[in-house]
């Protein structure tokens, strides 16, 4: 016989659940607002409600909010959450926010005086501000001629991302002849929002090294990088001051490093217990070598972080933030960017920046363009050859300066690819041959990328 006690029990659990679900759907309403930092008045959220769903707007971009019954609540796909709390009048009044470094909390605010509300969200959280310094110069900061001639035909990868069968793309952007012919934003984002980029992170990275290579800041890439950490000189022990630029920038420095073989999650990963350490350089540099420089590829952002360091190191400004400011990418006129600081103040270099698609369109089409951007040549044709061709070949794909090299099929006909690749489904695709610039981001951190399936099976059929 049944157990009726267990029966009405069950039956009792989901109607609470049923009960509790609706209620959320229909008082949303008490969340939605605008909050203040109570540490940094200069730092704000905004939680939207679209529909059925709320959003939050912070400086990390747009998250979907999943709300519990205790007003608890986590960010959907992302790796932080917090609690509502001290309704009055209907409206909660507090935010606790938390993520991996930080607890921050937000007091709700009625007015934000002449403050722009749609922006307001985007002033720096831990990070530094990489928009360009005086926009009064930027004249023609998106040269592309906006026609989006091509979203009906990717019609079918709209309804397959709006099921979810990719799991969370937040954009898709492409770019063909200086023509911007796609342009499509999910879960709330748009062309104002910016997002943590992950890895493409160290494709900029490797920019920046250029542009301060051809300004003269580093002599070349064969340079030992002992040379430009004088303060480290005991961690260039055991033949590490055999380590050049050019080793770092092709992840062959040969240090002792692996941070595929755990999570990134677990705090034994390489690359977490390196963010998190007092001195986030001096711990790599301390690190033995495993290998003879230039000898084997080991995928690092610690690298990435000691190539920042050392830019920093070489030009006049505080940090590699500031440098990016200075740089000649100043002229991209990038706006609403930031790039993260380490626990020790470093810039996160491997993985650490924050773009809006339509400026890391603009870094695939200077690729595209060989280092020409509006008329003027930002970085050498050498520069831009030299560091996206593959020396080296690490997987099925091959690796260059910071930039993945592959080659979709299509037709028969082999097309190759210089890719900048983030975890999550952030990507820069640029194939050069067809003047074609594809940009993808995402919240796909639990499952491996569909990117490469989303540019291979919707993207290109439309256009090759």
């Amino acid at each position: 016989m049944f157990d009726t006690k267990w029966i009405k029990a069950y039956w009792l659990a989901i109607f609470c659940i049923i009960s509790s679900t609706y209620a959320l759907a229909q008082d949303l309403s008490r969340y939605v607002g605008i909050y203040q930092s109570e540490v940094d008045s200069n730092i704000y959220l905004r939680i939207e409600q679209r529909e059925d769903k709320l959003y939050m707007y912070n400086t990390q971009g747009v998250m979907e909010v999943a709300l519990s019954n205790n007003n608890t609540f986590d960010l959907v796909n992302f790796y932080a959450g917090g609690a509502f709390s001290n309704v009055r009048k209907g409206k909660f009044q507090k935010i606790i926010y938390r993520d991996w470094a930080h607890q921050v909390r937000y007091s709700r605010v009625d007015s934000v005086g002449d403050k722009n509300v749609a922006t307001i969200s985007h002033q720096p959280f831990y990070a530094a501000d990489l928009g360009h310094t005086n926009p009064e110069e930027c004249q023609n900061a998106f040269p592309f001629e906006v026609t989006l001639t091509h979203n009906e035909a990717l019609s079918s990868l709209w309804n397959e991302i709006d099921k979810g069968t990719y799991g969370r793309i937040n954009s898709v952007l492409v770019a063909k002849d200086g023509e911007l012919i796609v342009e499509k934003y999910f879960h709330g984002f748009n062309k104002d929002e910016k997002q943590m980029v992950q890895s493409v992170s160290k494709s900029i990275t490797s920019l920046l090294a250029g542009s301060a290579i051809e300004e003269g800041y580093i002599n070349s890439v064969d340079d030992p990088i002992s040379q430009y950490f004088p303060k480290y000189r005991k961690s260039f022990d055991d033949g590490k001051d055999k380590i050049s630029l050019k080793h770092a920038l092709l992840m062959q420095a040969g240090w002792e490093w692996d941070e595929w073989a755990v999570p990134y999650t677990h705090p034994e990963n390489a690359r977490t217990a390196q963010m998190t350490a007092r001195d986030t350089i001096k711990y790599v540099l301390d690190l033995p070598l495993a290998n003879a420089p230039g000898t084997t590829f080991a995928y690092s952002g610690g690298a990435v972080d000691v190539v920042a360091e050392l830019i920093h190191n070489a030009t006049p400004q505080t940090n590699a933030a500031e440098y990016f400011r200075a740089s000649r990418l100043k002229d991209l006129c990038i706006t609403n960017a930031s790039w993260a600081y380490m626990q020790d103040g470093r810039m996160g270099a491997g993985g650490g920046m924050y773009f809006r698609p339509r400026d890391m369109l603009k870094f695939g089409q200077l690729i595209a363009n060989d280092g020409e951007w509006n008329g003027k040549q930002l970085l050498s044709k050498g520069w831009i050859e030299e560091s996206t061709q593959s020396l080296v070949y690490p997987v099925a794909q091959g690796y260059s300066y910071y930039w993945w090299n592959d080659v979709f099929v299509r037709n028969q006909k082999r097309h190759a690819a210089i890719l900048a690749s983030g975890w999550g489904d952030q990507t820069i695709a640029v194939f050069k041959e067809h003047n074609l610039v594809i940009v993808t981001t995402g919240y796909n951190f639990e499952r491996f990328g569909d990117n490469r399936k989303i540019i291979d099976e919707h993207i290109l059929p439309a256009f090759l």
